[in-house]
């Protein structure tokens, strides 16, 4: 079973989500929607949209928002925070590999690292692929994810750290430089004294690698960021942005 299987569940939304506040995922999309600058009412994509944070505060803005996910469970949360919220997005349950549209989005997002989940490039690219087939012609794709320059150098193998409800959580990180990969691997124990473990494996791309892919796919990347303030990106960055649009 591959990892992504079951990572993102009720234990995901306690504590390994918990640091994702209504500030951050707010600050976030408007960033999206001064980089993407469409019309009010413009349809987006929201690509491994999970909880829905980013996909609930762009339809706030106005946005006509479908979110897609693998997890139901996620998605459950993402409807009900979404009906509190009193905005509509339509969620759909699917594979990123296999989209059930052709032509018919604005633009699409893929945030917070949510790539390079699958075990070969290939895979990985079909996303792309997938991406392109759903956008209009001239629609946008906008990508946020690990730079990998930045993570090598500033690569911490061990860290810990307690969460808002005294969850301690050790982290151990493992990276294979030859394959692009990293390993995350969490344990955690609650304040009632519940431990688990957990790990996430992802392929992680360089600026370089991504441009390319993107380019194969049939996406033109026309912008680099390297943070959501908009600062260019460079070997510093410690986010990878970038804004493709369809060929």
């Amino acid at each position: 079973m591959p990892w992504y299987a079951d990572y993102f569940d009720e234990r995901y939304l306690d504590v390994f989500s918990a640091s994702f506040t209504d500030e951050h995922s707010q600050a976030e999309a408007q960033a999206v929607a001064r980089f993407l600058d469409l019309p009010p009412g413009a349809s987006i994509l929201d690509l491994a949209c999970g909880q829905g944070r980013h996909a609930i505060a762009l339809a706030r803005m106005g946005y006509t928002v479908t979110g897609l996910d693998l997890s139901p469970l996620l998605l459950a949360r993402a409807t009900a925070t979404a009906a509190e919220a009193g905005v509509t997005v339509t969620w759909v349950e699917g594979d990123m590999r296999d989209l059930p549209w052709e032509g018919a989005f604005d633009a699409g997002v893929n945030l917070t690292t949510a790539f390079g989940y699958f075990a070969t490039d290939d895979e990985n690219e079909i996303v792309l692929r997938q991406v392109a087939k759903v956008l209009k012609p001239g629609g946008q794709f906008l990508i946020e994810t690990m730079h990998r320059d930045y993570i090598v150098r500033e690569y911490q193998q061990h860290d810990w750290y307690e969460t808002d409800d005294e969850t301690l959580v050790w982290t151990l990180r493992l990276f294979d430089a030859i394959k692009g990969r990293t390993t995350v691997v969490e344990r955690y124990r609650t304040a009632e004294g519940e431990e688990g473990e957990r790990y996430h494996n992802i392929r992680v791309y360089t600026a370089t690698e991504l441009h390319a892919m993107l380019r194969r796919a049939g996406l033109e990347p026309v912008d680099t960021w390297g943070e959501w303030e908009g600062d260019a990106f460079s070997f510093d960055s410690t986010r990878l942005i970038v804004r493709a649009v369809k060929s």
